[in-house]
């Protein structure tokens, strides 16, 4: 059954945490970051007196739902989030992708570039407008934290971004995928699972597309496939082509090159497209009733 995004219940792991048990929570974590960045410096330096500051917040000119969803229809979508900047910062493997440095130079030369006049939106997560000490409040001062240093450090601050957590919300990547494959072809880049889950629920999906085509990634280091991979796409591409990607950093560079060297439209929807075909909604990704206020503000 389908729920409004907008009423998604809340999600608080830590909620009957107590003052001086927090207290030594954030002491604990920031020790954890200090000690992973004494090699650098004047990192180590903004990261601790931004994370000592309570009011400290990023300040990002959202677009709108609406705004996001229009434009789509003729500009590629790329999202960036804890992933991707950790990438770029720490120069280190996340769980399911290695830091190849080419792929690290793409995501950062993505971020870098990015401005209103790019082939592409680009994506951030709202929680960087938010003050640390509400962050706090609702445990995800640190798991943001690097995420606003991130966008401190590459991103320019008078380009538009959308809600990179568009995705995770209820039917939202459903509903993204058949509008913007409307009487197009369509070429899915993602994992076995997801492919095979898709097929099965074609008819929902693609019923109102020209064609369909399916190109299977591994879960793991989707980028050592990724000139094979953009050589297929690029092959079984025609006019009035859309590419969806569901396979992590890879995918994201993929859309930013199809984007601007092959002028393919591409739209990296990540976890969103396992949310939809599993009708899951992903809670624990963005408390969103406390986010909202904030995203709202924040829009221009």
């Amino acid at each position: 059954m389908k729920k409004d995004h907008q009423t998604m219940s809340t999600y608080d792991p830590l909620p009957s945490m107590g003052p001086i048990k927090r207290g030594f929570y954030f002491l604990n974590k920031l020790l954890i970051y200090t000690v992973r960045y004494l090699t650098r410096p004047g990192y180590l330096f903004t990261y601790i007196t931004k994370s000592l500051d309570k009011d400290y917040k990023e300040t990002v000119r959202f677009m709108s739902d609406q705004t996001f969803l229009d434009t789509a229809q003729e500009k590629s979508t790329i999202r960036i989030g804890d992933g991707e900047f950790g990438m770029i910062i720490d120069r280190k493997n996340i769980h399911f992708q290695a830091a190849d440095p080419i792929l690290l130079q793409k995501l950062e030369e993505l971020i870098v570039n990015y401005t209103d006049q790019s082939p592409y939106l680009l994506g951030i997560n709202p929680p960087v407008v938010i003050p640390n000490k509400v962050l706090a409040r609702h445990d995800m001062k640190f798991q943001y934290m690097q995420q606003k240093l991130g966008y401190r450090l590459y991103c320019d601050n008078s380009s538009h971004y959308f809600n990179a957590s568009y995705f995770y919300l209820s039917n939202t990547a459903y509903d993204f995928m058949t509008r913007t494959s409307l009487d197009k072809n369509v070429i899915v880049v993602t994992n076995h699972d997801n492919i095979k889950l898709l097929k099965e629920k074609s008819s929902r999906f693609f019923n109102q597309t020209r064609s369909v085509h399916f190109i299977e990634n591994s879960n793991q280091n989707a980028f050592s496939s990724y000139d094979q991979t953009l050589q297929e796409i690029l092959s079984k591409a025609q006019e009035n082509t859309v590419v969806f990607t569901a396979n992590g950093p890879a995918g994201k560079v993929l859309v930013y090159e199809l984007a601007t060297i092959h002028k393919v439209l591409a739209h990296d929807i990540g976890h969103g497209l396992r949310f939809s075909l599993r009708e899951e909604v992903q809670e624990s990704t963005i408390n969103w009733e406390v986010v909202r206020p904030y995203f709202l503000k924040a829009i221009s």
